[in-house]
C-alpha cells in the first residue's frame, strides 16, 4: 500500500527539514564535550586498574617464586613493565604494557593522599616475600605512581607496606578510597 497525500495535506518544507537537522547539529555538538572526558576518564580508570594489577601479580609472582619482581614505569613512553630479578639484573616478563590514551600521563601532583609519597616512583619492587622494598632492598611504603588527565582529574595507585595494593582519586579537592 502506498501513502498518498490527499488534496490539502502537505508534508515539510525544505525550510523546516533544514532548521530541524541544524537543531540535532547543535544539540550533538553541544555532547561531544562530555562524551569525551566520559571517555577519557574511563581510560585512566582503566589504567589504574591495569597498573594494580600488575603490581598484585609482581607481589605474588615474587612470593610464589621466591624471587623479587618490580613494575617499571617508562614516564616518557607511557608504558609500565613486570620485570624478574635475574641474577644482578631485571628482565621483562612479556612485553611493555601501554596506558590507554596519550591524553593521560603521569605527574606528580600538588596534593597526594593521606600517608602516600610525595614522589613518584620510577619503579616499585617486591622481595621475595612479596614485600613492598626500596632500591637498597629495605621494606618501604613510599611506593607510588600518579596518573592524571589534562583537566584535574588524577589518581594515585599505592602500595603501601603491608603490600595491598590501593586506588586513590582525586575530584579536584579532596583524594578518597572507593
Amino acid at each position: 500500500m502506498r501513502n498518498r497525500l490527499v488534496a490539502g495535506q502537505t508534508g515539510f518544507s525544505i525550510v523546516e527539514t533544514v532548521v530541524a537537522l541544524a537543531l540535532m547539529i547543535i544539540l550533538i555538538m553541544a555532547a561531544i564535550p562530555f562524551v569525551l572526558d566520559s571517555v577519557s576518564a574511563l581510560q585512566l580508570s582503566g589504567d589504574a586498574q591495569n597498573i594494580a594489577s600488575e603490581l598484585q601479580l609482581a607481589k605474588f609472582k615474587a612470593s610464589s617464586q621466591s624471587t623479587p619482581f618490580r613494575v617499571a614505569f617508562d614516564i616518557p613512553a607511557h608504558t609500565f613493565t613486570l620485570q624478574k630479578l635475574v641474577g644482578q639484573s631485571y628482565h621483562d616478563e612479556g612485553g611493555p604494557i601501554a596506558l590507554a590514551s596519550t591524553s593521560l600521563y603521569i605527574k606528580t601532583p600538588a596534593s597526594v593522599p593521606s600517608g602516600a609519597p610525595s614522589t613518584m616512583s620510577s619503579n616499585i619492587r617486591f622481595n621475595s616475600h612479596g614485600m613492598p622494598i626500596d632500591n637498597n632492598g629495605a621494606p618501604t611504603a613510599n611506593n607510588g605512581i600518579y596518573l592524571g588527565l589534562s583537566s584535574n582529574a588524577s589518581c594515585a595507585i599505592i602500595v603501601p607496606i603491608s603490600g595491598r595494593v590501593q586506588i586513590w582519586w582525586f575530584d579536584g579537592s579532596q583524594w578518597s578510597m572507593p
